[in-house]
């Protein structure tokens, strides 16, 4: 069975990209058996939207030996801390930190990203992609959660979205609400929101961070975050939410110039 269309990843790094362009994820859903694929294609679809040409095929294989909790490879065993970040983490955790709260696996090919598969997952969300410089550690958290079946009217996706909206707002603050559609649609609001998703001309998220939305609880390191609902049909959504570290930057930029250095 041919792997569903993979779901690209958020690549404008900040508040203005975001207004913008939106944080528009691709649609589609894969089931157990199709995830490494989507998590591949996604990770595919961002080095070409950032660099400008595209990865070779991934396929996930266990991390290698990355710097540990001391900066020197292969180091003493870490044991498991949650931090006061999102889903435990805060920014610049090392490898070996993140592999005491569960089980990492790196992209080949790829400088930066992993798949995660944390020991206690939040029940919104069943995937995870981190961004891990060799440098700065943690700098970058993508999450996908399962596939939600709802009416054309999206009344049960944005019912999953607000529940997770609301959470979000009780620990971090106010953000910017978005439910945007394009002029000119074709589609009744009331009840084709779906197509309106599933074409890309309607988005449905929140953005904290930023001048404009300053983020009330900063803990572990955070910088900005978005959550966003997708369509992967007229009759099935899920979510994402997206979390951006303080030093994303360095990251990039050290994941940019790793990635021009192995084409050379």
């Amino acid at each position: 069975m041919a792997p569903k269309p993979a779901r690209p990843l958020l690549t404008a790094f900040g508040i203005l990209g975001f207004v913008l362009c939106g944080i528009y994820l691709a649609l589609g859903r894969c089931q157990t058996a199709e995830r490494e694929e989507t998590a591949a294609g996604l990770v595919r679809e961002l080095r070409e939207r950032e660099h400008g040409a595209p990865a070779a095929k991934v396929t996930a294989e266990p991390a290698p030996e990355g710097p540990s909790a001391a900066g020197q490879p292969g180091g003493r065993a870490v044991k498991p801390a949650l931090r006061d970040g999102p889903f435990g983490l805060q920014g610049g955790m090392t490898l070996d930190e993140l592999r005491a709260l569960g089980k990492i696996e790196r992209k080949p090919g790829e400088a930066s990203w992993y798949e995660w598969f944390p020991l206690h997952p939040h029940p919104a969300f069943d995937e995870y992609l981190l961004m891990v410089g060799s440098t700065d550690g943690l700098c970058k958290i993508a999450a996908f959660g399962p596939s939600i079946p709802t009416s054309p009217s999206g009344k049960e996706l944005k019912a999953a979205f607000d529940k997770v909206d609301r959470e979000l707002q009780a620990r971090y603050g106010p953000r910017d609400r978005r439910e945007l559609g394009k002029p000119g649609r074709t589609w009744d609001a009331s009840t084709q929101w779906m197509v309106g998703l599933l074409k890309k001309e309607l988005q449905y998220a929140s953005l904290w961070g930023g001048a404009a939305v300053p983020l009330r609880n900063k803990a572990g390191h955070l910088d900005w975050f978005a959550l966003d609902a997708h369509a992967e049909s007229r009759e099935s959504g899920y979510l994402s939410l997206i979390f951006g570290f303080d030093n994303l930057k360095r990251c990039e930029d050290e994941d940019a110039k790793e990635v021009n250095e192995s084409v050379k």
